[in-house]
Formats: C-alpha cells, sequence, structure tokens
C-alpha cells in the first residue's frame, strides 16, 4: 500500500483542509491540535504551514488571584519562524483592565510592527470587556479609559498602516466604553471603503460618505441620535443585514443610489434580514398599523426589492408604516419571525409573501385596540393557505380574553401561553388546531371544571368520562405551579385531566414545582399515564 505522502500535493491539501478544525475564539487547544500535522514530514509541514498558521491569537487569562497577567498567543512563534506573511485572520480578546493596560503598553512589540507588515491579515476579531461589576458601575472606568484612550488610538492607527488588506471587521464591547469607541470608530472609517464584513455590538460613528461597493455583511447598532446614522450602502452586493437599535422612523434611503433602475432599491443579493427598532417603539407606543404622522418624510419612501429574500426577523415595532411602503418580498419564505409587535403582522399581513417554511410569532402586551388587528393578522398567518412545516406562537400579556371562536390556526405547531389559562379554553384550543405537537401554559385554571371530574388519586381516573382527543400533541409544558398546597394539587389535577384526554402525549415538563413530593409524583404518573416516555420536572 502506498504512503498518503505519494498523493498529488492538491490532494494532501484538500485531504488536510477538511480535516483542519475552525479556530474557536477562546479556545486555545483547538490551535494546539493542529500542530502535530506539519511535524509529519517535509511535504506536510509545505502544506500544512498556511493552514495551521492562518491564525493568530492573543487571549488573557485570569489570574486576578494571583496578582498578575499570563497570555496565551502564538505571535511569537509566528515571528520567530517568519511566518507573518500566512496570517489571514487575527483573534484578540481582552477581558480585564490590567490586561488592556500591559497589551497596549507593549502591542507594538508584540507584533514587531517596527520590522514586519501583517500585510495578508484579512479578518480581524476583537473582544474587550471590562470587568461590569467595578468599572461600569463606577466612574473608575471612565477616568482608566481616558488615561489609555492615547495609547488605543496608536493601537488603532497602527493596525490601519501594518494590517492594509483587512476586509472583515468583527468587533465586539460594552455599550459604554469609550475606548470601544475610538478602536471601532477608527477601524470602521479606515477600512470601510474596502470591507467585505463589518459586525460591531457598538454604535460606530461613521465619517465617511459611503461604505465600499463590495460589502455583503452588514450587522451594526444604530445611533439613533448620531447625526450620519448610516453611510450610503450599497444595497446590491448585500447577502445578509442584521440592524440592531433601529430608530422608529428608520428609512431605506442609506441604501439608495441615483443609478438605481426605475429609482427603487434593489437588495437583489440579499437573503437574510433582521431589524431590531428600538425598544420605545414597541406595540405599547404604536398599537396596530396606523398611518404615519406628520413628522413622516414623504421623501424617504421608497420601492424596495427582495427577490431572494429567505429569513425576515423583525424586533419591535416601527411607528409608522414607512419601511414596508411599497416591498416586494418572494412570494415564499424560508423563515418568518416577528417579535413583540403587532404591527409588523399587520403590515406583513399586506405584503406579497404567500407562504413559509418556518414561522414564528412572540406577542408582549397586545392591547385590547389590537384585538381585532390580532385574529385578523395571526389568522392569515397561520391559516390553511400559507402551507408552512412548522409555526410557533408565545402568547404573553394578552390585554383581552383569547376568544377561539375568533381564531383559525389549522397550521399552527406550537403554542406557548405565559399566564393563566382556563381548562376549558385550553380543551378547545387542542379541537381546533389539529397539527398542534406542543402546548405550553403558564397556569391552567381548574374554575370551570366540575369538582366531581377532579383526579384527586389513582382510583378516581377511572370514575371520569373518558373523550380521547384527536391530537398530535407529544409535548405538554406547565410553568409555574408553584403555590398553596390546595392551589396546586388542583392544578396538578387539571393537568392529570387533560392528559387523560390525549394518549398521543408522549412528555411532560413542568416547572417550579417546588411543592411536589418529586418520587411519589413520578411513581404515580408513570403508573398512571403508561403513554408517556418522559417526566421532566424542575423545581
Amino acid at each position: 500500500m502506498g504512503s498518503i505522502s505519494a498523493l498529488p500535493e492538491s490532494t494532501i491539501k484538500r485531504i488536510l483542509s477538511i480535516n483542519t478544525p475552525f479556530f474557536e475564539f477562546g479556545v486555545v487547544n483547538s490551535w494546539k491540535s493542529l500542530l502535530p500535522l506539519i511535524g509529519v514530514c517535509r511535504t506536510w509541514r509545505r502544506i500544512g504551514l498556511p493552514l495551521v498558521y492562518k491564525d493568530v491569537f492573543i487571549d488573557n487569562t485570569n489570574h486576578a488571584s494571583i496578582g498578575c497577567v499570563q497570555w496565551r498567543t502564538n505571535v511569537n512563534l509566528i515571528l520567530a519562524n517568519n511566518l507573518v506573511h500566512l496570517v489571514k485572520n487575527l483573534y484578540i480578546d481582552l477581558n480585564d483592565h490590567s490586561c488592556m493596560c500591559l497589551f497596549l503598553s507593549n502591542a507594538n512589540k508584540t507584533f514587531g510592527f517596527d520590522d514586519h507588515r501583517w500585510a495578508n491579515v484579512e479578518m480581524l476579531t476583537v473582544k474587550y470587556y471590562e470587568n461590569m461589576f467595578i468599572d461600569k458601575v463606577t466612574t473608575i472606568g471612565d477616568e482608566r479609559q481616558k488615561t489609555m484612550a492615547p495609547q488605543m488610538k496608536a493601537f488603532a492607527d497602527a493596525i490601519v498602516k501594518n494590517m492594509p488588506g483587512i476586509t472583515r471587521l468583527k468587533l465586539s464591547t460594552f455599550k459604554r466604553n469609550s475606548l470601544g469607541d475610538i478602536f471601532s470608530n477608527t477601524l470602521a472609517n479606515s477600512f470601510a471603503s474596502q470591507l467585505y464584513l463589518i459586525k460591531s455590538l457598538k454604535a460606530i460613528s461613521f465619517t465617511v460618505p459611503r461604505l465600499g461597493a463590495n460589502i455583503t455583511h452588514l450587522n451594526l447598532w444604530l445611533n439613533p441620535n448620531s447625526e450620519q446614522l448610516l453611510p450610503l450602502i450599497n444595497a446590491e452586493s448585500l447577502h445578509c443585514i442584521h440592524l440592531f437599535a433601529v430608530p422608529a422612523r428608520f428609512s431605506w434611503k442609506y441604501f439608495y443610489s441615483e443609478s438605481s433602475e426605475d429609482g427603487c432599491i434593489n437588495f437583489r443579493n440579499l437573503m437574510h434580514l433582521r431589524l431590531e427598532f428600538t425598544e420605545e417603539s414597541n406595540d405599547i407606543d404604536y398599537c396596530g398599523c396606523r398611518p404615519p404622522t406628520t413628522e413622516s418624510d414623504e421623501c424617504t419612501k421608497f420601492r424596495v426589492l427582495f427577490p431572494k429574500l429567505e429569513l425576515l426577523r423583525i424586533d419591535n415595532s416601527p411607528r409608522s408604516s414607512d419601511i414596508f411602503y411599497d416591498n416586494k418580498y418572494p412570494e415564499h419564505l424560508k423563515r418568518i419571525e416577528i417579535n413583540y409587535s403587532i404591527g409588523a403582522m399587520e403590515m406583513l399581513r399586506q405584503s406579497n409573501i404567500k407562504s413559509f417554511d418556518n414561522f414564528e410569532f412572540y406577542s408582549h402586551f397586545i392591547h385590547l385596540d389590537d384585538e381585532d388587528i390580532f385574529y385578523r393578522s395571526t389568522n392569515h398567518f397561520f391559516g390553511s393557505e400559507t402551507h408552512k412545516s412548522n409555526s410557533r406562537m408565545t402568547l404573553n400579556g394578552l390585554q383581552f380574553e383569547l376568544d377561539v371562536r375568533r381564531l383559525e390556526w389549522p397550521m399552527l405547531t406550537e403554542l406557548l401561553i405565559f399566564g393563566s389559562c382556563e381548562y376549558q379554553t385550553m380543551y378547545a384550543l387542542i379541537e381546533k388546531l389539529p397539527l398542534l405537537g406542543k402546548i405550553a401554559v403558564g397556569d391552567l385554571s381548574f374554575n370551570n371544571i366540575p369538582e366531581t371530574k377532579l383526579l384527586m388519586g389513582p382510583d378516581s381516573q377511572h370514575a371520569v368520562p373518558q373523550r380521547y382527543l384527536e391530537t398530535k400533541i407529544q409535548q405538554i409544558h406547565i410553568f409555574n405551579t408553584s403555590g398553596s398546597q390546595c392551589y396546586s394539587n388542583l392544578g396538578a389535577n387539571c393537568i392529570q385531566y387533560l392528559l387523560l384526554q390525549m394518549r398521543s402525549v408522549c412528555e411532560l415538563s413542568a416547572y417550579d414545582c417546588d411543592w411536589l413530593n418529586l418520587p411519589e409524583f413520578v411513581h404515580q404518573y408513570k403508573g398512571w399515564f403508561p403513554h408517556l416516555g418522559k417526566i421532566v420536572v424542575n423545581l
């Protein structure tokens, strides 16, 4: 049998590439595990070096108890072997003030900027989190950051000078961190014209008029108070947009180009779109789909096209329908997720979307004024014409009683109700939702169950008329069942009575059940309901 080293080098490279794991940020062993590859033979070393040394990392270990700072890094090894030209990705993770001070004081020496130019680095990932429990609560952190600001600016400038090929930026720090502001703003604006990807958990103050024409991934926190919310961005190159802290009256104008066909904005390659509006713009302030106020700027309305969109997620509500004005989506999407916004549900109901594979809706404090909109929009998305494989609805804080007669959710597969639900309502829901496979409820109330039907022991179930429900439900989750012994027993009886009606259930989960005699509970339920394959109890 021939040696693997006798294979063509292209084949060996392919084999090594497939078996080379991605570097896991903060897990040094994931990089160390690659080192044996380059010790097999000269051929493997020549082929494996670019794979092993494409990642450089600097990670501090937390040794506050012994009063010293220790590093985990492969920078020295790369410099000693003159392998800087192989590095493609730089990872920096610092989570302590003393670590940051020491790092910034020695950054030029650490990277050998005086003698080496890291010209082939393409991606920079930086995590910087100072101690929340001291620096964020007091003014100590602010004073520390002021003293370190010049060093941070010098380090950022050194990266711009010595790593000119960066096209992907991933920046992560606390929102209130002036050092993070300096670093993020310097890098984002310096590399803006060449970026393919930018991800920042801090709002960046852009000073450049536009991002580069090849930007594909945009993942940013916005500053609604900023003079320039975003630079101009090429809509046609984008594959993924995640925007957080989006102001309520956000406009697509930042993606508009005068050269656009027919005066519209065409996200012709966009596949993922997530917009998280500011919490101030949720349904507490915005009820339903109401006409734009006089504050809306008519010139910011655009016809927007998303011909390849697959995933759409909207959190909280815009205060007007401008953001959805004349938007054209594909008729079928893979996934839609709407959180805290019945207004967005109603706006999308009026769109050209006809079907989807997965739909998830999380409601939060839907007002009585929006009751009609709630039934109209949910009936549309969970109705029979939408042809979904999975759909999930979470109801939290409804300001009106759920009227089973008004709902039409035949395609709903998972329902979670945070709050109390009467047994009779739950029974009617189960009867009306043929595809439901999982149901969760905060409390099952028992007021409308005749006392004679309550189960007080293992023998009493035989006296209860059993009418089996035709259902596909396999999982039942019950929350917040703690309370007085009397109330809890009645609540548990309510669960028992429900289980008697549904032989399809194979898993029961109960949470906050500190009142239970756990061994007795499990033993009894296993005996009473042999169809239960799993019982999960969280005390």
